[in-house]
């Protein structure tokens, strides 16, 4: 080829990548100028706020007088920037002679193409075993050109908590806890490799400690952690997560002198004598079939094992187990199952340990339309709070977490009827749920918990008069350590819509039959009656106000410790309103 030739297929195909880019930058501008001109800003999402009275009869106040509330999940779309944007706020108060802090929490997430940046009160996953779907407020930020991604942030994880001297919580830590976090890694949809850094620490000058019996210490956490996925074919792919752990249980101690040194980090953990290191690790091989899809796990989480960013993390256990996932009967089966075995004193330093079998099933049965069942039960250990009323006299209530070790659920529900002019159903649920609470992150085996909840509800609608009934009656039985306390309700509701559907009232009633137990010896006892009004109006097509109007009469007597019967009286207005953007 001659150079003039070669001068010629160049200069072509010039003018045709120019005349080409040249089409792309003027349909990208005229876009740009249509939006400018016509909906340069879309909104959607929706705004909430809520006044409430409240005034109690017979006893201290048990909630706040006058509180209010705001809620936010707004999304903003500027010229292709996204901003997602949420706000929760709340005034505080005293509540049981114990002043409660207001919280409020505001963030918002703008986005342009793979750029994503974080502000305010916000979530980040670091890995399972170090800071998994943890708020935090502070900054951050995500990239995710193509299949690589770098995300970091910077926060406070936790405020200080004074109150919590009083016993009002035994969940919140402390101290202010602060805390950042960096990961990045490559993720093609078929194979992922990721590493993460993880530290907080809490900050020992945010309160002062007004006793020195409080046995409790500012804590420092660095987690290393790294995951791996694979697709070895169509149909199995694995999963690999590792997390390596340095926790300081007293930052303050004196630090020894290392360095830069991988035991420490690179001089990210304070090191001293209160210093351990712990590690997590879990492998899983899943196979996808046609009908069915099954995996097998091996997971091993050293004893001592904590991170700073989760509420209660379950350590020194062993699960080798196997899952299985299918769909029978034309579909109208699906059944998730899984067992294995499970021990735990890893280190053999542990006067009590256990090997047993662990498992869990849940099943969704459709016979027909009209009738469906549903089962679950496990005995996989998770954690939950629960609250409860220590002295009945001087009710302080009291946040614990509970470890569940077995769980059961059954439900069931019959279309009685659906056709134009009523539709009526009835519903069944029971649940039963045994665990042990969790004090000081030590799961106390000598404080057992046992819950026990059925229900049953029947409604029926009359759609030409637009009117709607509902009957239900429930059971619910609680056992905490030495206390036992059993309900027994019957309830009533009604509900009337009117003017075009626009206003819609309802009236609820319910009956409770209450007996105590301290001890196995009944302490208290007596019913509890409650009235609920509601009426909410549709001021448009995106708003709506309501009031909620409650008067509960307790009527539980414990003549032992002088508790009398006493009333509650609440008002709530709700105003909410709901952006729709313009199409």
């Amino acid at each position: 080829m001659t150079v003039k030739k070669l001068f010629t297929v160049v200069l072509f195909f010039s003018v045709c990548l120019s005349s080409t880019l040249s089409q792309d930058v003027e349909q990208k501008f005229n876009s740009l100028k249509d939006r400018i001109q016509n909906d340069p800003l879309k909104v959607n999402g929706s705004f909430s706020a809520m006044g409430q009275y409240y005034q109690a009869f017979g006893i201290d106040n048990r909630a706040v007088p006058f509180s209010g509330r705001l809620m936010a999940a707004l999304n903003f779309d500027f010229l292709g920037i996204r901003m997602p944007f949420s706000l929760a706020y709340s005034n505080g108060g005293v509540v049981f002679n114990k002043r409660l802090p207001s919280y409020s929490f505001i963030g918002i997430s703008p986005s342009y193409k793979w750029a994503k940046v974080l502000i305010g009160t916000r979530s980040m996953d670091f890995g399972k075993y170090s800071f998994s779907n943890y708020s935090f407020t502070g900054g951050g930020f995500e990239l995710t050109p193509g299949n690589w991604n770098v995300s970091a942030f910077y926060g406070r994880l936790r405020r200080a908590r004074v109150e919590d001297f009083q016993g009002i919580n035994n969940v919140d830590p402390f101290f202010r806890r602060m805390g950042f976090g960096g990961k990045a890694g490559y993720e093609d949809g078929k194979d992922k490799v990721l590493v993460s850094v993880f530290k907080a620490w809490d900050d020992g000058a945010s309160i002062v400690i007004p006793d020195s019996s409080f046995n409790f210490f500012p804590s420092e956490n660095v987690i290393v952690s790294a995951e791996i996925g694979k697709q070895i074919s169509k149909r199995v792919d694995l999963e690999v997560h590792y997390s390596n752990s340095g926790f300081t249980d007293d930052r303050e101690l004196q630090e020894r002198t290392e360095g830069f040194r991988l035991s420490n980090y690179g001089g990210l953990l304070r090191n001293n004598i209160s210093t351990r290191f712990n590690n997590a690790f879990e492998a899983k091989l899943n196979f996808k079939l046609k009908a069915v899809s099954f995996n097998i796990a091996y997971e091993r989480i050293d004893p001592g094992y904590r991170t700073m960013g989760a509420l209660f993390f379950n350590n020194d256990l062993e699960n080798v187990s196997g899952g299985v996932n299918f769909r029978i009967l034309k579909g109208k089966l699906n059944v998730n199952a899984r067992g294995g075995l499970q021990r735990n004193n890893l280190s053999g330093e542990e006067a009590n340990d256990y090997n047993r079998f662990v498992g869990s099933f849940n099943a969704n049965y459709t016979v027909n339309d009209k009738l469906t069942f549903t089962g679950s039960a496990t005995n996989f250990n998770n954690v939950n709070r629960r609250s409860t009323i220590v002295d009945p006299n001087s009710p302080i209530l009291l946040t614990n977490l509970v470890l569940n070790n077995q769980q059961a659920n059954l439900g069931a529900n019959y279309v009685i009827a659906n056709d134009n002019s009523r539709s009526s159903t009835l519903s069944a649920t029971a649940s039963l749920t045994q665990g042990n609470t969790i004090e000081n992150d030590i799961v106390n085996v000598d404080q057992s918990s046992t819950s026990l909840n059925t229900f049953i509800y029947y409604t029926l609608q009359l759609k030409p008069s637009a009117w709607t009934f509902g009957v239900n009656t429930g059971y619910n039985r609680n056992n905490f350590g030495s206390n036992e306390t059993a309900f027994s309700n019957v309830g009533l509701m009604a509900a009337k819509k009117l003017f075009n559907e626009k206003l819609d009232l309802g009236l609820q009633s319910n009956v409770a039959f209450n007996t105590q137990y301290q001890d196995q010896v009944s302490v208290a006892d007596g019913q509890l009656y409650s009235l609920l009004f509601t009426a909410t109006f549709m001021t448009s097509k995106s708003s709506a106000i309501s009031l909620n109007s409650g008067y509960l009469h307790n009527n539980v007597v414990n003549s032992n410790q002088g508790v009398q019967a006493f009333s509650e009286f609440r008002n709530t207005l709700n105003f909410q309103y709901r952006f729709n953007p313009r199409k």
